[in-house]
């Protein structure tokens, strides 16, 4: 069998339908939290060419890195094409957009996408505007890259949904190609992700500086923005590391040596949970767990085993039905 027969194999390979109701849980509650924590009416207030401060506009053009900030790419991908035919937003406009935005993630995670899933399409349009004012600065693109393209990924998947508040829902232990290729398509998002990371810190700098790269001074320079009043999250792994420079070319060698064998994930799947770890304490120890961080840390948890539990309340109730007399102990915890 070669590789994409292979290939072709692990992308529809069986998977519960739980995976799909509780990835939609897990990104709408990211997004919710995203769009409460930040007031985008604010651009309103700003003029049009002081509240799109596009990256490619900032930087040097000739650096490959900001490519995506041009105002034309820009424009495209998060609808701001719009102002072409439409005048610039206002406070109020922007006020009522975000909140009609969070009212459509507070529905569709009780209610699911809907009609052919047409709210994740709302979803999708409505959040790339608004944090298109954001992406223009050149900022947020990262966190929020997973989210949103599992979002898009909800819309194109027709399937039935599960944890919904409907009678039409999939069993959460339904196994199915196609509950399979939504799996694969969310766990590529992920590899893509990662594996793009280290692959442009490959080429962006030499090897040697790459492996100059200092990961233990980072994590110094870190405690000591927390010790002056940073807002970032402290860890206990992070005075592992303090002192010990000597961990800079082989801790900085193992994490983007891992963000380049990311691949193999893809056929390897009892692995998520490693690579899971992984990239829990990179980010929570060198970079800190900050609002850059956490939307790409929260979105893992689309990979808890939910299904497990799943299988447990079936067993109880079984047991329950029949009238086993362990059942009743259980039941009463």
């Amino acid at each position: 069998m070669n590789i994409l027969e292979t290939f072709n194999k692990k992308l529809y390979e069986p998977a519960p339908a739980s995976f799909i109701g509780w990835s939609r849980i897990v990104i709408l509650l990211i997004l919710l939290w995203k769009f409460l924590s930040r007031d985008y009416s604010i651009f309103g207030l700003m003029p049009e060419d002081l509240a799109i401060a596009y990256a490619g506009n900032t930087f040097d053009p000739l650096d490959a890195y900001v490519a995506l900030g041009f105002k034309p790419i820009v424009d495209l991908f998060t609808f701001h094409w719009i102002h072409a035919f439409l005048p610039f937003p206002t406070v109020n406009m922007l006020y009522y957009l975000q909140l009609f935005l969070e009212a459509m993630l507070v529905v569709t995670l009780f209610f699911g996408g809907g009609y052919k899933k047409l709210n994740y399409l709302i979803i999708y349009i409505v959040s790339m505007y608004l944090l298109g004012f954001i992406f223009s600065m050149g900022a947020d693109i990262d966190e929020i890259f997973i989210p949103m393209q599992i979002v898009l990924l909800l819309f194109l998947f027709r399937g039935k949904e599960t944890y919904i508040l409907s009678s039409n829902q999939q069993n959460p232990l339904n196994y199915s190609k196609e509950n399979g290729w939504f799996f694969s398509m969310v766990l590529l998002i992920f590899i893509g992700y990662y594996f793009l990371c280290g692959f442009t810190k490959v080429i962006d700098i030499s090897l040697w500086d790459w492996g100059r790269c200092e990961v233990a001074n980072l994590v110094e320079l870190n405690k000591i923005k927390i010790a002056v009043g940073d807002d970032r999250a402290t860890f206990f792994m992070r005075d592992l590391i303090v002192g010990n420079s000597w961990m800079d070319i082989p801790g900085t060698a193992l994490i983007y040596l891992e963000h380049l064998m990311i691949p193999l994930l893809f056929f390897k799947r009892r692995y998520i949970a490693f690579a899971w770890f992984i990239y829990f304490s990179f980010h929570l120890t060198s970079l800190s767990l900050n609002l850059f961080f956490t939307g790409i840390f929260l979105s893992w948890f689309v990979f808890l085993p939910v299904h497990r539990f799943d299988i447990k309340k079936l067993n109880i109730f079984k047991r329950f039905k029949r009238g086993d007399a362990e059942a009743s102990p259980l039941l009463e915890e």
